[in-house]
């Protein structure tokens, strides 16, 4: 639908959606920049536990002897990655959060759609709320399942930290069914490292590429907006010389003000993400 073509307060109620995408537009480009950042993490954890592995199976002799200083670099590069693991699971929590903001604002735009009579477009919007909600959802299960790693590998840290305290105690004699359970761990986080290492990688560089994507969606979401409210102070401006329709119109008038509302709340957020797509209609 053209807004340059729409009547009062069509005009307004376009304007209204389009402002609402463009907020919309604004959650989710910091949404996929905080799953970048948590798939950085969840790659930087990986490298860490294949390091600690590595560690570790220099600290481990076949005679049940522990090197006291090997282990203890285990450990500490398994905080590091708990720590990694940490704040991946805190960069998928702020991408959920900002995906449902981001869906709640696209079903705002639906709602202003309707109300501007564009039912087809309002049915792509409502899409790709439904979208952006799945999206939310799924990155609240991520940041979830790092969150139990990084409370597993804090575990596994302490073990080792225990048994390279046991081992520089008793001089390096620590063999003991608590070190072969260590070792066949580590064994373990090894493969899993490596897989999961891959996985992570690939999945940084995806998420690399949808923060492009949605930044240019969130431009060409700015701009549009721009012509909406072009559109919607013209028609405003016709209503007020009275040559569309009555002056004090109550249903322009509520029409106006909620893409004033939209306006203003995408204006606010565009500046605090540092953007440059600042709205000047209305």
């Amino acid at each position: 639908m053209n807004p340059a073509r729409l009547p009062p307060p069509a005009a307004s109620w376009a304007a209204a959606a389009a402002a609402r995408e463009w907020l919309s537009s604004i959650r989710q480009h910091a949404a996929s920049t905080a799953r970048r950042a948590a798939w950085s993490a969840a790659v930087e954890a990986d490298e860490a536990v294949l390091r600690s592995t590595e560690d570790g199976r220099r600290a481990l002799y076949a005679d049940g002897r522990v090197d006291a200083d090997a282990m203890g670099r285990t450990a500490e590069a398994l905080r590091q990655s708990a720590a990694a693991a940490r704040r991946a699971a805190a960069a998928f929590r702020r991408s959920s959060k900002l995906e449902g903001t981001a869906a709640s604002e696209l079903m705002r735009a639906c709602r202003a759609c309707r109300r501007a009579a564009d039912t087809d477009h309002a049915k792509f919007v409502r899409g790709r709320a439904e979208t952006s909600r799945k999206t939310a959802q799924d990155t609240a299960r991520q940041a979830a399942a790092a969150k139990k790693r990084a409370a597993s590998l804090l575990r596994d840290a302490g073990r080792a930290e225990n048994c390279a305290a046991l081992a520089a105690a008793a001089g390096g004699l620590a063999g003991d069914k608590g070190l072969r359970e260590l070792s066949l761990a580590e064994a373990d986080m090894w493969e899993d490292a490596k897989r999961t290492r891959l996985d992570s990688a690939a999945l940084a560089e995806n998420a690399a590429r949808e923060e492009k994507l949605v930044a240019r969606v969130r431009r060409l979401s700015a701009s549009a907006a721009n012509l909406a409210a072009d559109a919607a102070s013209a028609a405003e401006a016709a209503c007020r010389c009275g040559r569309r329709q009555q002056r004090d119109d109550p249903c322009a008038e509520r029409a106006a003000a909620a893409w004033r509302r939209a306006m203003a709340a995408a204006n606010r957020a565009d500046a605090a993400a540092g953007g440059g797509g600042t709205c000047e209609g209305g």
